[in-house]
């Protein structure tokens, strides 16, 4: 279940669950995001982001990638681990992830893999305290400050709903819209569908365990791209309705 954040002082959640029609963000909306993510938010955030949102990653799939994981040669990410919850709701590293297709190579586009390359390379320099920081080969690739290893898993929404909350109206005016993370990962589907991607490859870079399940979401798109020249045209009558009532006030003022 996703959770809106509805206080910033006590960060307290209160269950709602992002309904699926919104929950992702059509490519020109992902991009506006990430611009503005970037522009705003610490580096390594905003990596974490366009990983989710050009591969996509399920949350704690990503949180787990070590730097290891980061294949040079082939420009690809070695999934092979991801983040779940004990019964008592704490963070432990699994190396069962979501599905045995979820375990897989996943490849990078050039601008998504020299961000990576660009947060593991700034990494080897000082801190704000003037030492120098080193970082083992087999670490996580978005280590947690105060511990060395990996994020609590719930923390990526923490990051989304801050974020959120903090730009709410300038992100409106932008056309921007609430997601979760999980979302991010409808966007890549929905970015494949819109690049014409076939569903048996958009499953396989997916690692959905069926096609059905791909199919699903590519059924889902089309139908609403079926609707959405309505949508345009309901918006074109109404503007037009209200432009057309101010030219005939303007007229009757003139008289």
């Amino acid at each position: 279940m996703d959770y809106i954040l509805m206080s910033k002082t006590t960060f307290q959640y209160k269950k709602k669950r992002l309904a699926s029609d919104e929950n992702f963000y059509t490519p020109e909306q992902l991009m506006t995001f990430l611009e503005a993510y970037k522009e705003i938010e610490e580096y390594h955030r905003f990596v974490y982001f366009r990983l989710l949102a050009f591969t996509g990653l399920r949350r704690g799939e990503a949180l787990a990638l070590f730097e290891s994981d980061v294949l040079k040669a082939e420009k690809a990410l070695d999934v092979t681990k991801t983040l779940a919850e004990d019964e008592k709701g704490h963070t432990y590293l699994s190396y069962f992830p979501k599905t045995e297709e979820s375990k897989n190579l996943v490849y990078l586009d050039d601008d998504t893999f020299n961000y990576v390359q660009k947060l593991i390379k700034d990494r080897n320099s000082f801190d704000n305290y003037g030492n120098l920081t080193y970082f083992q080969p087999n670490t996580y690739l978005f280590p947690s400050p105060k511990t060395g290893k990996h994020y609590g898993r719930g923390t990526p929404n923490d990051w989304l709903l801050r974020f959120f909350d903090r730009n709410q109206e300038e992100l409106q005016k932008r056309g921007l819209h609430r997601i979760s993370p999980h979302g991010f990962r409808h966007s890549q589907a929905t970015l494949l569908y819109e690049l014409g991607v076939d569903p048996k490859d958009a499953q396989y870079r997916l690692r959905h365990k069926n096609l059905k399940t791909t199919m699903d979401i590519y059924t889902h798109l089309s139908e609403q791209k079926k609707r959405s020249p309505i949508v345009k045209l309901e918006q074109f009558s109404a503007d037009g309705a209200i432009f057309g009532s101010i030219f005939f006030k303007t007229k009757e003022n003139n008289r």
